[in-house]
């Protein structure tokens, strides 16, 4: 049955013009022709660079990314078995409902519960080390390839003229600077296709894989079918332009914003040239065009035609996204990787309003707001998180406020202890220092009450209190 796979997978009608048989590109006179059976060094070449790839990135890429200044963090969070079960075995997101219940089990507030996800998330995703490690590896390869492909062809008649390409065709001897451009290119592709599940897994892990099987899958047919000359040029389109890309990232991870713009609008630039003009306009010419000139329309050619146009789209739709980052980069000044990085950003974005927050209130505690000034008494201080009031812990949530407000000094005019007014499902108790200011819980939406009108008090029920304040309350000092 393989046999008979075999013989039908390769019938020369798929192939190869009419007339053309496969004896006639056996070797003959010291020439040389493209075979099949020359890629299977394509596997073994993949290893070796997945091994070379290994002791770049230890004894080159590492030492660069310490010259720029990228820095291995190690994230470190509190042990806890409760919630590393609950993360192992359930879900990496916890819902509210979640938080709430895993709260009660640590005995943590809910803000704790979210913190130790967040950074548990944060220990499982790769430093930034190791994807300028992958970014400096791609980028030192396009750089090879495409300095090589250009020693290749720039002293051979079809890179200038490309009527040239189908002259003789299929009967093309293989050159030998052809041969290890092919091999080391599709080499490479394997390579990425075999560290995918150890590279930083993004958005669009499975476009990555669909798109390096396409690649390869290209390559090989215009291998067999020995569309040499036209692929060579292909490669060379694509590698000119990936050189940039990568080195944007390069600088992008280590935060030299300004550089990291500069090279991705030179790469938008040689994209959008390359892609977008030359492919269509002369390399698909080349290869859809020209050859109906020499010979009549045949399998291969439709196919390899077919995979190019459908190429082509890809570059729109590529281009389309790098649009999209340019309106980005002008009008916001800034270039986000829309593919993957996004969760991240948004968790170090958190952090970092964390960081400011926790300095907010380190001032407030010495009565100085976040611009180190003071505050005067009665003006807004600070938003302490409360946790959920339960009819039976009254008395210990009146007893935890207290002690969070003995934390908190006003340095202009008001020395005593601070008291307040005190929301509560059913009723409001209200203290009062001599400068006339409460404390008071305030849920996001409620009604005030008209009880005292000259006292800011509000109420709810006991259903609302509940719902609205999730688990936390802010409580902020009113005049």
């Amino acid at each position: 049955m393989f046999h008979a796979f075999k013989e039908w997978f390769w019938q020369e009608g798929f192939w190869l013009p009419p007339t053309i048989k496969w004896s006639d590109l056996d070797d003959h006179d010291g020439l040389v022709f493209a075979k099949p059976s020359h890629l299977y060094m394509t596997i073994p070449y993949a290893f070796l660079l997945l091994i070379v790839r290994h002791f770049f990135e230890k004894f080159v890429a590492s030492p660069l990314a310490k010259t720029f200044g990228i820095q291995k963090t190690t994230r470190k969070i509190v042990p806890n078995t409760i919630l590393e079960s609950f993360f192992k075995h359930s879900t990496k997101q916890p819902s509210h409902i979640d938080i709430y219940g895993l709260a009660k089990k640590c005995n943590l507030t809910e803000r704790q519960v979210e913190r130790w996800f967040r950074g548990r998330r944060n220990q499982e995703r790769p430093c930034r080390t190791k994807k300028f490690q992958e970014a400096c590896w791609r980028f030192a390869f396009y750089l090879m390839i495409t300095i090589a492909g250009v020693a290749f062809l720039y002293d051979k008649p079809w890179a200038y003229d490309l009527w040239e390409v189908w002259n003789g065709y299929p009967r093309q001897p293989l050159l030998p600077s052809q041969y290890w451009y092919y091999i080391l290119e599709m080499s490479f592709y394997w390579s990425l296709l075999f560290s995918l599940g150890t590279d930083v897994k993004r958005k669009d892990f499975l476009a990555n894989v669909i798109h390096h099987l396409a690649a390869i899958s290209l390559m090989s047919f215009s291998w067999c079918a020995n569309y040499i000359r036209s692929g060579t040029l292909v490669m060379l389109v694509h590698d000119v332009a990936d050189i940039w890309l990568e080195s944007a990232k390069m600088f992008s991870y280590a935060g030299w914003k300004k550089t990291c713009n500069t090279l991705f609008f030179i790469f938008s630039f040689i994209f959008f040239i390359s892609r977008l003009i030359i492919f269509p306009f002369w390399i698909l010419y080349c290869t859809l065009i020209l050859p109906l000139h020499y010979l009549e329309p045949f399998f291969s050619y439709i196919f390899i035609n077919l995979q190019l146009m459908v190429l082509q789209v890809l570059h729109l739709y590529w281009g389309y996204f790098i649009l999209k980052m340019l309106k980005r980069c002008i009008f916001m000044k800034s270039i986000q990787d829309v593919r993957s990085d996004e969760e991240e950003e948004e968790e170090d974005e958190e952090e970092e309003e964390e960081r400011k927050k926790g300095k907010e209130t380190d001032c407030l505690k010495n009565g100085l707001g976040a611009d180190r000034h003071l505050i005067p008494n009665g003006k807004l201080i600070s938003q302490l998180h409360l946790p959920l009031i339960q009819l039976e812990s009254f008395n210990y949530f009146i007893a935890d406020i207290r002690r969070q407000l003995a934390s908190i000094r006003i340095t202009q005019g008001a020395e005593n202890t601070l008291t307040g007014c005190l929301l509560l499902p059913w009723l409001i108790q209200s203290f009062w220092n001599e400068n006339q200011t409460c404390i008071v819980a305030e849920p996001q939406v409620l009604r005030k009450s008209s009880q005292h009108s000259s006292v800011p008090t509000w109420f709810c029920s006991c259903q609302q209190f509940h719902m609205l304040t999730g688990g936390k309350t802010c409580c902020r000092i009113l005049k």
